[in-house]
């Protein structure tokens, strides 16, 4: 996570929200309901784990490993 305002947010309230969308017809994914429960800022762990190399954060700007626990679980559409 950079250091703009998705990073600001979750520190002042730690609930996210994540929408995960499956391909394929119709509406299939799921809503994630998260906490923050943790936060680092070590370069090394993060380049560990990125999956891509985006140069889309300056070293300048900060760069956040943030831990977040699952509250709950439900469908795209309904309470599923």
């Amino acid at each position: 996570m950079s250091n703009r305002l998705s990073h600001d947010n979750v520190g002042h309230n730690p609930s996210a929200s994540y929408l995960f969308i499956e391909k394929g017809a119709g509406y299939v994914g799921k809503r994630l309901s998260l906490t923050v429960i943790g936060e680092e800022a070590d370069p090394e762990k993060i380049k560990a784990i990125r999956h891509r190399n985006i140069p889309t954060i300056s070293e300048e700007e900060g760069k956040y490993l943030v831990r977040f626990h699952i509250e709950g679980v439900r469908g795209l559409i309904g309470n599923e």
